[in-house]
This record gives C-alpha cells, sequence and structure tokens, in this order.
C-alpha cells in the first residue's frame, strides 16, 4: 500500500504561540505554504474549516494556481453550527438548573446550539462574612455589587469580551442566589 503526505494549508502566519496579525488572507504567505509542500515532495494538502477562515474552496482555488501536482482536501461540516454568542446560549436554553447553579451543557438540543459550550462561574458562600472574607462586611457587599451587576447591566456588554449572556431560567434563579447572600445571618441586599 503506498504512503501519502498530507499536509495542511494556513491563509496567515499565525499559531497558537503567535498573534494573528495583518489581513485574514497574506496571498505571499499562502502562496509560501503552498510551493514548501510541494517541495518537500507532500502529495495533497488539508484546507481546515472554522467560522473565522476564509472559505476553503476559494483557498483551494488560489493554492491550485500556484502549485503543479498538490491534491487538495477541503474540509467542511454539513449541519456545522459555528461558535457565535448566540449559538452558545441556545445551547444553555432549557439545560436543567441544580439549585447549586452549578450547569453542565454536553451536547444540548437544538438545531441552533453549538455542542461545545462551557460556563464560567463564581462561587461564594452563601454568609460570605462567616466563610471568613477578608475585608468583613463592607467586602462583602462589594462582592454582592460585583455580583448583581454582572447579572444585571453587566450582561448588556457581555458580548465585547466574547460571552454569551445568561439565558433567562440561569438569570433568574442565579439572581434569586445573590438576592439570598448574607453577612453574618443578615441580607446584604443582592
Amino acid at each position: 500500500m503506498p504512503v501519502e503526505f498530507i499536509g495542511m494549508i494556513a491563509t496567515k502566519d499565525q499559531s497558537e504561540t503567535r498573534l494573528s496579525r495583518g489581513p485574514i488572507i497574506d496571498k505571499e504567505f499562502t502562496r509560501r505554504f503552498v510551493r514548501a509542500h510541494e517541495d518537500a515532495g507532500f502529495d495533497r494538502v488539508l484546507i481546515g474549516y472554522a467560522s473565522s477562515h476564509p472559505d476553503g474552496t476559494q483557498v483551494a482555488a488560489y493554492a491550485a494556481s500556484h502549485s503543479e501536482r498538490l491534491g487538495f482536501l477541503v474540509a467542511h461540516r454539513p449541519g456545522f453550527v459555528a461558535p457565535t454568542l448566540a449559538s452558545t446560549s441556545a445551547a444553555a436554553q432549557g439545560v436543567k438548573i441544580p439549585a447549586n447553579l452549578g450547569v453542565k451543557i454536553n451536547n444540548p438540543a437544538g438545531a441552533a446550539s453549538y455542542p461545545i459550550t462551557s460556563q464560567t462561574f463564581i462561587v461564594v458562600n452563601k454568609d460570605l462574612c462567616k466563610a471568613g472574607i477578608p475585608g468583613g462586611e463592607s467586602a462583602a457587599k462589594g462582592v454582592v455589587k460585583f455580583i448583581v451587576y454582572g447579572l444585571g447591566e453587566g450582561q448588556s456588554i457581555l458580548s465585547q469580551a466574547d460571552y454569551a449572556a445568561l439565558p433567562a431560567a440561569i438569570l433568574a434563579k442565579s439572581k434569586a442566589a445573590a438576592a439570598a447572600l448574607e453577612c453574618n445571618g443578615s441580607p446584604l441586599g443582592g
């Protein structure tokens, strides 16, 4: 059985360790990437798929115009749901919410739900002062103020930091939990 060498093509010089700079398609970089694979003896190259990447068929057409013999594999995702803020929020719709608000979303239902969604939590004791919060009641009130902001006005700016807003059911239970926060048995006004 023959062995094939398959590489991959990117359209700009970036990685997990190098920040993305410049246009999404650097034609000269892409051309050099194609030539490097061809010169190294690769048989084919994969053009990956992601919501933030240029269309793979267009990249393949451009790459093929700079290759003499490479084959091209264009990844595609039928029924693919892009990882947008809306699809992340959709994934949390209808999730059963336990009393401790420890939501886990695994393979959510719904065609518009992104399948790989994680949550960010703030964990606090119900009675912050009995838990030994440094700064006592004043600090406890500051924590509650921060949480109330995040569950209220802060929901409107989450997208600026690439966070999805909480679905109504989770938001309501979170607000109720914040309202029940105490300092030495006295409500903190959350």
